[in-house]
């Protein structure tokens, strides 16, 4: 609230001080579109331009967020990926030495019966 009354007062433009006084009005007393463009003064297309640029501010912020964490993500995935092949170099050397114990077991089994 205190960021929409900020660039509300800050800002030069006209028309930028309509559209933070549309978001204002929004937040502060919740009301149809008409009725907030009426008492700020604008045209119903004006309100919904104000509006739709500030939720597109908002999205561009989220998907800033999401792309740090998608790139947290993809170097979490490397590392696993890392250990994934390491366990699997590990289980190969493993099977490679219980296989031969396995087939000497197997001929001696069958030497005895």
């Amino acid at each position: 609230m205190e960021d929409v009354e900020h660039k509300l007062k800050s800002q030069e433009s006209y028309w930028l001080r309509k559209k933070w006084l549309i978001v204002y009005n929004g937040l502060v007393d919740p009301r149809t579109a008409a009725l907030i463009a009426k008492q700020i003064g604008v045209s119903c297309y004006a309100f919904k331009l104000g509006i739709s640029n500030e939720q597109d501010a908002q999205c561009s912020e989220q998907d800033a967020q999401c792309s740090e964490q998608d790139a947290q993500c993809s170097e979490q995935d490397a590392q696993c990926s890392k250990q994934d092949a390491q366990c699997s170099e590990q289980d190969a050397r493993t099977t490679a030495r219980i296989s031969s114990l396995l087939t000497l077991r197997f001929k001696c089994r069958t030497a005895y019966q």
